[in-house]
């Protein structure tokens, strides 16, 4: 059990894989905010990158297959992530400890 579940959630879903969620999505939110701005300020050059808003930019890799391939990224990454999970629920390592701390 939590201790800030109001919904339940954790009566139901091992606590342990609640929390690698949370911290993996948490992680994800951050990189997506650094990345919004950093397209705002720096484009690759070409002509399958070019400077458009961000609305516009989602369209146009739909129709181009950009969005196609981050969605194959995205699924690889998840596939590899299951051995992570399996780790964190048979208790042998901490949720969202990937053992990389590059600070020290």
């Amino acid at each position: 059990s939590a201790e800030f579940d109001p919904l339940g959630f954790s009566d139901y879903i091992d606590i342990r894989f609640l929390q690698e969620a949370e911290l993996k999505h948490g992680r994800i939110c951050m990189l997506a905010a650094v990345g919004f701005i950093v397209q705002e300020l720096y484009t690759f050059g070409g002509s399958y990158f070019p400077k458009m808003l961000p609305v516009d930019a989602h369209e146009y890799f739909l129709r181009t297959g950009g969005m196609t391939q981050i969605l194959l990224f995205i699924a690889a990454f998840e596939a590899v992530s299951f051995y992570a999970i399996r780790q964190t629920l048979e208790g042998k390592r901490e949720p969202g400890d990937f053992g990389f701390d590059p600070l020290g």
